[in-house]
């Protein structure tokens, strides 16, 4: 509670906001994506909450606050520990079968061969569309209990979802990297065929979850960036949290080595459509985009772009422009 009321945290929001909102007052520098595995050196990580109950948000404030001590760049400390609203029923997609091979137990890293299910023509229908519940009484359970055990130390707050779509990412491990790529040029047809029953079956999670009241209407980052924005309309009192007030965000890092035709024929084409309700739009991951700002610049309300250490800085930031 003391280190989330520091009033760097309310600096850092200011700097989070400006650069979304094209106003920038400096670069914002974020760490995310650490190897916890790695970083339990002091013995600040191990969880000793008897309860495992408690063990998720006994992990989440020791990382914050290990991050805020050691290493906390510009990031923000929320007022409150956050309780995902849990979400019941079908969301969508196929069951992954896989084989993994892991070098450390405690890395959740690990080598993953995925059997390809989506071979044949048709296979596209084993893609299960969602039927999302919300499990209300469960989530209200929780907060409540975890508010008794710590709430007059820190509040407690039900938060949502926030928008991640991948298909080709998620595609992935339903087939594996190879027959993916490759039918992008043998088979084209079916790689659409795929990608149009993915693209549906996102848009349709999302609508679901913009009905049932599980977006998430107040952010604070958008994976490893700034997620605060004047530009995104607020939703009026009582009124639900819709797609329109939110970032979406989308990526297709399995197309790093895809060339820009065939990234905008299989990608970006669909992309416009699951984005089409979103106020404002980020997209790419870890795939390096330099040479493709020309084709992701057709998504309507695009405000930002993933430029990775494996892009040509210089050559995205002259496509990207002011």
């Amino acid at each position: 509670a003391e280190a989330a009321a520091h009033p760097r945290n309310q600096e850092n929001i200011r700097l989070h906001r400006a650069v979304n909102n094209l106003q920038m007052i400096r670069p914002v520098v974020l760490i995310d994506e650490q190897p916890w595995s790695e970083l339990n050196t002091a013995g600040a990580l191990p969880l000793r909450c008897k309860d495992p109950f408690y063990h998720p948000y006994e992990q989440y404030l020791r990382r914050k606050l290990y991050q805020w001590q050691h290493h906390p760049a510009d990031m923000i400390l929320t007022p409150f520990i956050p309780v995902t609203k849990k979400i019941g029923g079908e969301i969508g997609g196929l069951a992954v079968k896989e084989k993994t091979l892991a070098t450390e137990l405690a890395n959740p890293i690990v080598s993953h061969s995925y059997e390809d299910q989506l071979a044949d023509p048709g296979d596209e229908m084993k893609i299960q569309m969602p039927h999302i519940s919300y499990e209300k009484q469960a989530t209200e359970d929780a907060r409540d209990r975890l508010a008794e055990a710590i709430g007059d130390l820190l509040p407690v707050r039900l938060t949502g979802v926030s928008c991640y779509i991948s298909q080709w990412d998620q595609i992935a491990i339903y087939r594996g990297v190879t027959p993916l790529l490759i039918d992008l040029a043998e088979r084209p047809d079916h790689a659409h065929a795929i990608m149009e029953r993915m693209t549906r079956m996102y848009i349709e999670r999302y609508r679901q979850f913009e009905a049932l009241g599980l977006l998430e209407s107040e952010p604070y980052t958008i994976h490893c960036t700034p997620a605060r924005c004047d530009d995104l309309p607020v939703p009026a009192e009582g009124e639900p949290v819709q797609r329109r007030h939110l970032w979406g965000r989308c990526m297709a890092q399995i197309f790093a080595s895809v060339s820009p035709a065939m990234h905008e024929t299989f990608e970006i084409a669909y992309q416009i459509q699951t984005m089409a309700p979103f106020g404002l739009v980020y997209y790419g991951c870890c795939e390096p985009l330099d040479r493709k700002i020309e084709i992701i610049s057709k998504i309507p309300r695009l405000r930002k772009v993933s430029i990775t250490p494996w892009a040509d800085v210089n050559l995205a930031a002259e496509a990207v422009g002011s």
